[in-house]
């Protein structure tokens, strides 16, 4: 019955062989609505049937179609991943998405063969990395590696980063289970859709090390120093250096001073290091998580990207999947963007609504 989001899948499919023009599905609601689920069964469906299709057209020519999974299913198969570090319990939503994406699959010119596809990622909720409204949690993963690490699963670093309890981390104590969700198959998921895309060894060790930094980073705590700050929590500190590969003392002084470079008289520049104070120094170790978490972020999709990613992009079908408004304790600078995103979603969608 309508509206269905396999219909406007086949809709966009049917456009597409008809009219050769790309097309374009436009995903928006408030938090909680379904935005992500629909985007999902939409690019699962366009899968099935691009293969489907494909398949039709290889034995009209009498051609062989290729076996083992397709560049679709090679997408669709990397969402568990893309979930694991981007989405998060919400007081509305137990798997909500934290961030935007536009998902494209291309097309071989005048043909229903899927040639790549690319993932395009926008406005990650960083402020969710240090800070969680009573109720909601921190990103999945760092749920999955905790029960990864209690099970065994977590060797090296990461896995003596990782304690079995959520509850005595800063960054992870606000809310630490989620009603049907056990973190340790979706922690087995999230290697599965990794080594699907061929990310193992050295990259796969990587990933759970930057994950980890971040995570000890919001056990880090300072104290008064004169008038400056000094870190109280040593272990912590010494566990995100080695994790980061960085001097645990140097990372002690990036936190603790700040270094500007200034403009003297005659044009002579000055360097100049203040000592910040400990609300100061906290700022900056949340400022460090956030940016941290993020590039491993953008890293991981372009990751992915590198699996599919093959085409000239000659013709596609892209779907946006926004999350929606936001209006939480702390807004961060991103809240803005997100916020003023979605009013002009809103706006092209009620143009074409009443047109």
């Amino acid at each position: 019955m309508p509206p269905h989001c396999f219909q406007e899948a086949e809709d966009a499919f049917s456009s597409l062989q008809k009219t050769r023009r790309n097309q374009a599905v436009v995903i928006c609601g408030e938090s909680g609505a379904g935005k992500t689920e629909t985007t999902k069964l939409m690019l699962h469906y366009l899968a099935v049937v691009s293969k489907r299709q494909s398949a039709r057209d290889a034995k009209l020519k009498g051609t062989t179609q290729h076996s083992g999974p397709t560049i679709a299913e090679r997408m669709v198969a990397s969402n568990p991943l893309l979930e694991a570090f981007g989405n998060a319990k919400t007081l509305r939503n137990d798997n909500s998405s934290r961030f935007g994406k536009f998902t494209r699959f291309d097309f071989e010119r005048n043909s229903s063969t899927i040639n790549g596809g690319h993932i395009e990622n926008l406005l990650l909720e960083k402020v969710r990395v240090v800070e969680q409204s009573k109720g909601e949690r921190n990103y999945h993963i760092f749920y999955q590696l905790c029960a990864a690490a209690k099970a065994g699963k977590l060797p090296g670093q990461a896995g003596k980063a990782f304690t079995p309890d959520a509850s005595s981390h800063v960054y992870s104590k606000t809310c630490t289970s989620v009603d049907d969700m056990d973190d340790a198959e979706e922690f087995d998921a999230t290697v599965a859709a990794l080594d699907a895309l061929g990310v193992k060894g050295s990259e796969l060790e990587a990933i759970f090390r930057a994950a980890a930094a971040v995570y000890v980073l919001g056990d880090v705590d300072f104290a008064e120093d004169g008038d400056g700050s000094r870190v109280v929590t040593q272990a912590p500190l010494d566990t995100a250096a080695s994790l980061l590969g960085v001097d645990s003392a140097k990372l002690a002084q990036a936190l603790c001073t700040r270094v500007r470079d200034v403009a003297g008289e005659g044009g002579v520049r000055d360097i100049v290091t203040t000592q910040n104070t400990p609300e100061e120094a906290s700022t900056l170790r949340h400022a460090l998580a956030k940016a941290t978490f993020s590039r491993l972020f953008d890293w991981l999709v372009q990751r992915a990207n590198k699996a599919f990613d093959k085409s000239d992009q000659s013709q596609f079908i892209g779907i946006l999947d926004i999350f929606g408004f936001e209006d939480m304790a702390t807004n961060g600078f991103e809240q803005v963007f997100i916020n003023t995103t979605n009013e002009q979603l809103q706006k092209v969608f009620n143009d074409l609504v009443f047109e």
